[in-house]
């Protein structure tokens, strides 16, 4: 990305008012190693990070403080994969766990301790061999099932028994030449959407014979780096060159691309998720950035550019969840980190928004100085530039932010 394209998004950005960007809230502590997979709990009280160092934080969303660090001490498990929150439609039992998979195969679940916001392993299992990775995984709590998938193809179908913390075979699949990136349960747990990386195909199964009997395959118009599913009805396809296609699922046409820049030569797989009841998207890159789009107003220029890292990180993680306006970004590079940022939902008071308008508009006054005071310089000072560039932006989300505000909303992660 160039440096004039950089400071045109600066610009854009900082003209917005307030109420319509998200801001930095927090930058969550721990983890130094490259961050995989990102899943807030069903009520948004807890963020769950994993990474390549084998670790899963447990973060508190109010005060970004570290309830957990569940480790490997035996250092057999491989990089965190995959998460998945399990939660009980029980809601006056508030039982909860946390499913994970590992780059060795294992899967593992652990269940919260009575009277404790810690958990404690209920159990593990190693559905694949030591050198299959557990490509994703995906649980259905009306039917309490979880299916898992391995990078050679396997898919399997397991009913959770609540009681004894036992996972029951239900079936055993295995796809040929492709690698089952995303699944997800629709149709109340009765179908499950098998979403392939090289045959591009999304494959419905149902879920209620026994059996993995297939009722459709379709093909996109791209190979499927990730696949997110919103309301059953919307779907959003990392097509791994271009940026995001959405489709009108199950259609396999596209209705419209989000584009995001690529700025390395290789493809970065990269998540994605539907924010503010599914009017916005918010998109990862191979660049240290999140694109922030709207779905419905058919603008292909994003409503903000969120600034995560440095341009050698990639954003490849995000979830949702149903009530904080909050996303939450997590960088997969050789240092990971994770932020996370929120938007108000309710507008500012003519009294905050003046005064943030202010913050806004002196800051940028001070940035155009800058440039125009060593324009003639900066051919040469490109490095500084974008070091100026990221302290300015850390500026204003980090310290100019406004105090946070805790109203209805919605919580995404990237």
């Amino acid at each position: 990305m160039s440096l004039l394209q950089r400071l045109h998004d600066f610009v854009k950005n900082s003209l917005a008012p307030p109420e319509e960007r998200y801001r930095i809230v927090m930058r969550l502590t721990g983890s130094s190693a490259s961050v995989n997979s990102l899943s807030f709990s069903a009520d948004g009280e807890l963020l769950a990070s994993g990474d390549d160092a084998e670790l899963i934080h447990i973060y508190d969303t109010h005060t970004g403080k570290t309830v957990q660090v569940i480790e490997n001490t035996g250092e057999s498990w491989g990089q965190i994969s995959s998460i998945a929150w399990l939660p009980s439609l029980n809601r006056t039992s508030k039982s909860l766990a946390l499913s994970f998979g590992t780059g060795r195969g294992l899967v593992a679940i652990y269940k919260r301790a009575k009277n404790s916001r810690k958990f404690q392993e209920a159990f593990r299992l190693s559905p694949f061999p030591s050198s299959d990775i557990v490509e994703t995984l995906s649980y259905d709590p009306r039917n309490t099932l979880l299916v898992v998938s391995s990078q050679h193809g396997e898919i399997k179908l397991y009913d959770l028994d609540w009681t004894s913390w036992t996972l029951n075979s239900v079936w055993t699949t295995k796809l040929k030449n492709t690698i089952p990136r995303s699944m997800h349960f629709v149709d109340e747990g009765r179908q499950l959407i098998i979403f392939c990386l090289e045959s591009k195909e999304m494959i419905c199964i149902m879920t209620e014979d026994g059996k993995p009997s297939v009722k459709w395959t379709r093909t996109l118009r791209s190979p499927i780096g990730s696949a997110v599913l919103f309301k059953g009805r919307h779907l959003l396809v990392d097509n791994l060159t271009s940026g995001f296609n959405l489709y009108a699922f199950p259609h396999s046409s596209t209705s419209r691309t989000f584009p995001v820049p690529m700025t390395l030569e290789r493809s970065i797989i990269k998540d994605a998720v539907f924010a503010e009841d599914g009017q916005v998207v918010v998109c990862g890159s191979d660049h240290g950035l999140a694109y922030v789009f709207s779905r419905s107003n058919g603008e292909k220029k994003p409503l903000q550019i969120m600034h995560h890292g440095k341009e050698r990180d990639y954003l490849q993680v995000a979830a949702t969840v149903s009530d904080r306006h909050m996303v939450a970004t997590g960088s997969s590079g050789r240092s990971g980190s994770v932020v996370l940022w929120e938007k108000p939902v309710k507008q500012l008071s003519k009294t905050e928004r003046d005064l943030a308008d202010a913050k806004d508009k002196i800051e940028l006054l001070i940035f155009v100085f800058v440039i125009w005071a060593s324009w003639s310089y900066l051919p040469a000072l490109s490095d500084v530039s974008d070091w100026l560039l990221r302290w300015v932006h850390y500026t204003r989300d980090y310290f100019l932010v406004t105090a946070p505000v805790h109203l209805e909303n919605e919580v995404i992660l990237l």
